[in-house]
Formats: structure tokens, C-alpha cells, sequence
């Protein structure tokens, strides 16, 4: 990988942890041209969400006749409480998908 190739998928870390998801956007698209874009499809989509394109909402597989209480469980969580902690579990998700990434990066380099 050369270090403009290097530079771009840097880039496009630093626009992401910056919030500027469009530039992101971009940079992940020009680094897919280069690596291949099913590298960068899951970096794009994010940054897509980021921006506030909607996303289809998945179909529960869960039937609720099958769902039983649990009587031993703490009382449910507010709906504060729970967006606060879908919150923190997106941001650690985003953050440990970014550093995979960047580990994978450093391998193709070695390579």
C-alpha cells in the first residue's frame, strides 16, 4: 500500500471521529476503488447513518407467545436509561470496528 493509498483510508478515520461523515464517506469510497469496495461497504454505511439516511427496520424473528416474564430480572430499564446504554454500546461498536480495521490495514501493508 502506498502512503497516498495509506493516507486516504486515514483520512477517512479522521473525518469519521470528527463527525464529518460526508468526507468520510467519501474517502472509504476512494479507498474501495483502490482495496476493493466490500472492504469499505460496512465504513460507508455507517457513515450513512451518521448523516441520517433511514435504515429498514429489521423483521423480529421473536414470537411473543414464546416470550415467558422473568420474575428474578431487575424492574425494565426506563427508556432513558436504555438509549442511554444503546448509545455507549453503538459508540464502543464504532470504535472497536474502526481499530479492527485499522489493524487490517497494517497487515495489507505488510504484505
Amino acid at each position: 500500500m502506498s502512503s497516498m493509498q495509506q493516507s486516504i483510508v486515514k483520512q477517512a478515520t479522521a473525518h469519521f471521529k470528527k463527525g464529518d461523515y460526508s468526507r468520510a464517506r467519501a474517502c472509504y469510497q476512494k479507498a474501495g476503488e483502490v482495496y476493493g469496495t466490500n472492504l469499505f461497504a460496512n465504513s460507508i454505511r455507517l457513515c450513512e447513518l451518521r448523516m441520517g439516511n433511514p435504515v429498514p427496520k429489521p423483521v423480529s424473528q421473536v414470537s411473543t407467545a414464546a416470550a415467558k416474564p422473568n420474575t428474578s430480572a431487575k424492574p425494565p430499564a426506563t427508556t432513558t436509561d436504555t438509549e442511554k446504554q444503546l448509545a455507549e454500546t453503538q459508540s464502543l461498536l464504532e470504535h472497536y470496528y474502526t481499530r479492527c480495521q485499522e489493524l487490517e490495514y497494517q497487515l495489507l501493508d505488510r504484505k
